[in-house]
């Protein structure tokens, strides 16, 4: 499709570690890499090809996306891509990549400002042991939609799959760099979210069972849910969101679907579900902090 590969890491100030640590352990039975400097928490992911990380920080945010890129020549081909279309991009320095674990990046910003890292990883860390979930996709506000999706599809070869419109005035893009449905996605500014702030990323899980146990484990410790159990109507994913320590929310799901880059324009849909993922109002009952 093109050189990127997959999402391989996302990174996310946080003000409080142990909330986070609590939700991850309890919700998805994930723990934190051992040795890690109290500053900050490393996950692994889909059997130490991916890494969450989370940075103690006095406020709540994004601060990097990496994605993952077909090899070094095809980041020498992205490096010379951003010079000729005037895009700055630096590479990344020795102790950057040691602590993204990878062995060479590129750092440039993207629409809104957000932080993207395309990098090359010869060798995966130890994965022995650790957790088969998959981080399957960012969704990120958008202060410009339809300009954004133009940048990431010219700028760094995404595929627009489909788009939903749906009430209230809700509109979202979901753009694919492999087989996936989707890895990315943009939405318009929803609540008082603000170009280029996180909705939600999106952890898969290969047992349809594991949501189950998850959603029984949220209900149980009164982790508050943000959509109830249901399938998405493009993916076809099984899945339920909860809010996270942070406000922004963390969708755990199974059984999306995969793209033919042979199928035809992307479709439009104008409901996000075929059943199920009824909202919840956040715990502060501040509608203004709606997510997505």
């Amino acid at each position: 499709m093109n050189g990127i590969s997959r999402l391989g890491y996302i990174g996310c100030n946080v003000s409080s570690l142990g909330a986070w640590e609590e939700f991850l352990g309890t919700l998805f039975a994930l723990e934190p890499e051992p040795g890690v400097a109290s500053g900050g928490r490393h996950y692994q992911l889909h059997n130490g090809a991916q890494l969450l990380t989370l940075r103690s920080a006095d406020h709540d945010e994004l601060a990097w996306i990496g994605w993952e890129v077909a090899g070094a020549e095809a980041l020498d081909r992205f490096a010379a891509r951003f010079e000729d279309a005037g895009v700055v991009a630096e590479r990344g320095d020795a102790a950057l990549c040691a602590e993204r674990e990878v062995d060479d990046l590129l750092v440039l910003a993207g629409p809104d400002g957000v932080r993207l890292e395309l990098f090359v990883r010869s060798r995966r860390p130890d994965g022995s042991g650790v957790t088969p979930i998959e981080l399957a996709h960012v969704v990120l506000a958008s202060s410009d939609r339809e300009t954004s999706v133009k940048w990431y599809c010219d700028v760094l070869g995404f595929n627009l799959t489909d788009q939903i419109f749906w009430g209230d005035g809700i509109e979202a893009s979901f753009l694919r760099c492999n087989p996936r449905h989707h890895s990315l996605a943009l939405s318009n500014l929803v609540g008082d979210m603000r170009g280029g702030e996180l909705g939600h990323f999106m952890l898969e899980t290969t047992s349809l069972d594991e949501v189950g146990r998850a959603h029984d484990a949220a209900r149980r410790e009164k982790v508050p849910l943000a959509f109830t159990f249901g399938r998405h109507s493009n993916d076809l994913a099984f899945s339920f969101y909860a809010y996270s320590p942070s406000g922004w929310l963390v969708e755990f799901g199974n059984g999306g679907r995969l793209i033919d880059d042979s199928a035809g324009k992307p479709g439009l849909y104008d409901s996000p579900s075929l059943w199920g993922h009824e909202h919840q109002a956040p715990p502060d009952g501040d509608s203004a902090k709606t997510r997505y």
